[in-house]
């Protein structure tokens, strides 16, 4: 095995959390208002208005709705659609899925105390 430096493995080891632990603690209305500055504020869960999708050069909000519950989106004009944030991330940003975990994980749980420094 080849490593690529200490500070990187030891990081990976740290960090490590499963998807499914992310998605439960990662609330989607928390994480969408974060990544969409047009998505109006949601009055109840479920679809809900996303503004304007971030995947095309969008000119009519009502195309991109999220889903406050699951996470999930999609977009009636050019298609794009995923079950979850992470999917969201992966798409919007370019991420492979273990670095999508690991950006949310940095960003979301430390808020809350839910990844640590020490292993």
């Amino acid at each position: 095995m080849i490593r690529a430096g200490h500070e990187a493995v030891t990081m990976h080891r740290r960090h490590r959390i499963s998807a499914d632990v992310l998605k439960a603690a990662v609330s989607p209305a928390a994480y969408y208002a974060d990544h969409l500055p047009t998505m109006p504020p949601p009055r109840r869960g479920g679809w809900v208005p996303g503004g304007l999708c971030p995947f095309h050069n969008d000119h009519n909000h009502g195309n991109f709705r999220v889903n406050l519950d699951s996470g999930g989106y999609t977009c009636f004009a050019c298609g794009a659609r995923g079950g979850d944030i992470l999917a969201f991330h992966r798409a919007h940003f370019g991420t492979s899925f273990p670095d999508t975990v690991q950006e949310l994980a940095e960003r979301y749980l430390t808020r809350v105390g839910g990844v640590s420094d020490e292993t």
